[in-house]
């Protein structure tokens, strides 16, 4: 398992943003209570799912454990956070697409450009931290236009049917 520091500094505050996030995008209110239950029950699937990649040493840049993550995050939105599961399953989308989109487009050329590699990022607990925030750089910037500008999703497909 992956140091307990990683699930509390970076897991838990990953699972917090991606469901303050994913609420609000979609015009939910986030509820305090809701927040804090979802984020800290995804971070702790994230250390756990991690870890089980790690003893088992299942390649994690086959993206297998985001898939299952993807399904966790899915069920605790519909289930805890009481939305519909289209809107969970796109929030869900949205989110993971973000983060990935950071391991694509920002880590990479940072990562050269300081010259680390991954095997040394995730020896080190702060590093992977400090990777890890800056991962969450896209959640951030969407979850900064959705309060300054009210940015937010609305997909109404039922009503689009209806005319």
């Amino acid at each position: 398992m992956e140091d307990l520091r990683v699930l509390f500094f970076l897991y838990f505050v990953q699972g917090f943003l991606m469901v303050v996030t994913a609420l609000r995008l979609f015009g939910y209110r986030s509820d305090f209570k809701i927040v804090i239950k979802i984020g800290v029950i995804y971070g702790i699937a994230i250390w756990i799912v991690r870890g089980i990649w790690n003893y088992y040493q299942i390649p994690i840049s086959l993206l297998t454990h985001t898939l299952v993550l993807m399904v966790i995050f899915s069920f605790l939105l519909k289930t805890i956070g009481k939305i519909t599961w289209n809107n969970a399953i796109r929030a869900t989308l949205i989110n993971i697409s973000l983060l990935l989109l950071s391991d694509f487009i920002i880590l990479p050329p940072l990562l050269n450009f300081i010259e680390l590699d991954m095997t040394n990022v995730f020896n080190n607990p702060w590093m992977h931290i400090l990777i890890g925030y800056i991962e969450n750089i896209f959640l951030l910037l969407l979850l900064f236009l959705n309060v300054v500008f009210g940015f937010k999703f609305s997909f109404n497909i039922e009503k689009e049917y209806k005319r």
